[in-house]
């Protein structure tokens, strides 16, 4: 007998259940350790989970790594917990031996910071990090206009592909497993109500227990369909769009499987440039002309 479509969606919840049990067992692995042993160095337990879960999720064409994101000028980022870049033309530019990575900042798609608990203090910190990137760190604009990009040739097209003004953003997310115990949905209210901020907040925040903060456009949904806008730097001006918490606590893999949706709607949607290795190389290297002898 054929599988109805609705039997498909049901189990494609599951799926997602299975995969968020996958990382609610590596945070009970890790306090376990650090209650019982007293083990600390189980924090990365998290991280290096759910890195393993979107290697095998993301497409083939995806890094998934952590480190640092480095640019042409030699301007470093501070540590992501999660970076992920483009894998087919680019590779990082230095990789130590416990895998921290320097990947170059056009090559770049995406940053999580991967938290325990979520609270002000971990918000705090997420945005103090989005901040740095967003203005420490350059590269160059990927136009709307642009068709194909990443390789030897670039086209442009007379029109515009993206109602945004440039094809490359960088997506900025927080993951964490649950709520700090004295932090509450509403203790965010503040930070989300504050337009002049929305470029620095990260795009989403996932709660895996208990659900996503995103963004909405209220005229363009309805009962029956959500308007996801990816990236909040663009909307504060839009009357339409406001922040919302998508909550949902019992099959918490739905919050997964939304998570992961996005990423791919945003790795879809982005162009990114090859990086010039050349010209990383002249300065992180600080090559200079006087060593030069003309022959």
């Amino acid at each position: 007998m054929p599988i109805s479509i609705d039997s498909v969606f049901f189990e494609l919840s599951n799926v997602y259940k299975t995969y968020a049990e996958f990382l609610l067992q590596s945070d009970s692995v890790a306090r376990l350790l650090h209650n019982h042993a007293n083990i600390n160095a189980t924090g990365n337990q998290i991280e290096i989970s759910l890195r393993k879960l979107l290697s095998d999720l993301l497409p083939n064409k995806v890094h998934i790594g952590q480190g640092h994101i480095v640019d042409q000028k030699g301007s470093i980022s501070y540590q992501q917990d999660l970076m992920i870049s483009e894998n087919l033309n680019s590779k990082s530019i230095l990789k130590t031996l416990d895998e921290t990575e320097f990947i170059p900042f056009e090559s770049v798609y995406a940053t999580c910071e991967i938290k325990k608990a979520w609270s002000k203090k971990t918000f705090n910190s997420t945005i103090k990090s989005i901040k740095h990137n967003k203005t420490k760190l350059s590269r160059e604009d990927v136009s709307s206009n642009r068709i194909i990009g990443g390789g030897a040739i670039s086209i442009e097209s007379n029109r515009s592909y993206s109602k945004y003004p440039k094809r490359n953003s960088l997506f900025s997310m927080a993951f964490s497993i649950d709520y700090d115990k004295q932090v509450k949905t509403n203790a965010f209210v503040d930070f989300y109500n504050d337009r002049s901020k929305w470029s620095l907040l990260p795009n989403i925040v996932v709660i895996l227990k208990k659900g996503i903060y995103m963004l909405i456009d209220e005229r363009a949904s309805n009962s029956n369909s959500l308007s996801i806008k990816l990236y909040p730097e663009f909307e504060s001006e839009n009357e339409d769009c406001a922040w919302y918490f998508f909550a949902e606590d019992e099959n918490y893999g739905l919050n997964l499987a939304l998570m992961v949706f996005i990423l791919m709607q945003h790795i879809d949607d982005t162009i990114l440039d090859n990086p010039s290795y050349l010209k990383y190389g002249l300065s992180m290297l600080k090559i200079n002309a006087n060593s030069l002898s003309k022959v």
